[in-house]
């Protein structure tokens, strides 16, 4: 009840407050403090109960119906997402034919998420429209079509270099496509007959 220094909040958890620590809770909590104690004394004065907790009155009377409509919601969300897996809260809002801020926020209550991503490809601004360069996938290509059986039969490396004051560094990594056997050489001067 109100007069003591804790309340029980409820009896099934065994939840006791301070009845300093009442001011500073959410008022969502403590309407259902009040709500708790006029289910278990329904004779303690309403107008009272709400003065101390400093909530209004008619807040006691009023039940949202935005939890129930949610719930439903975040059914058929989970529905459509078991036959699309890859859907998101745009393609959810498009087919529901509700804003976007709906569809997250109900996703975001009911920790709904997509199964999986679609897949998107980087692309850059200046290939988009272009065909593909002859040198691309170039590697792939190799190796699909030389069939390697046999370590050392073929290897890639890559030219990668720094300056350092008047020195400069060339790093020279060696890979073997077959078992992906990583070598390095470097060399520290640099000059046009290596190349």
């Amino acid at each position: 009840m109100i007069g003591r220094l804790t309340i029980d909040v409820d009896k099934l958890n065994k939840k006791k407050i301070n009845c300093f620590e009442i001011g500073q809770l959410p008022t969502k909590q403590k309407l259902t403090l009040a709500r708790v104690t006029i289910r278990d004394n329904p004779l303690v004065n309403k107008s009272l109960l709400c003065k101390i907790l400093s909530i209004h009155r008619s807040n006691l009377y009023t039940k949202r119906v935005k939890d129930n409509s949610d719930k439903q919601a975040a059914t058929d969300i989970q529905e459509l997402l078991a036959k699309h897996p890859f859907y998101g809260h745009r393609r959810v809002a498009i087919y529901f034919g509700w804003s976007d801020n709906k569809a997250r926020r109900i996703m975001r209550i009911y920790n709904i998420f997509p199964n999986y991503k679609k897949p998107r490809f980087q692309t850059k601004k200046d290939d988009i429209g272009n065909l593909p360069s002859k040198n691309s996938n170039q590697l792939k290509i190799f190796i699909k079509e030389n069939k390697l059986t046999k370590p050392n039969q073929a290897w890639s490396t890559d030219c990668q270099g720094t300056k350092n004051q008047d020195t400069f560094f060339s790093f020279n990594p060696c890979i073997n496509l077959l078992q992906n056997l990583a070598g390095l050489s470097h060399i520290l001067v640099w000059n046009l007959e290596l190349l």
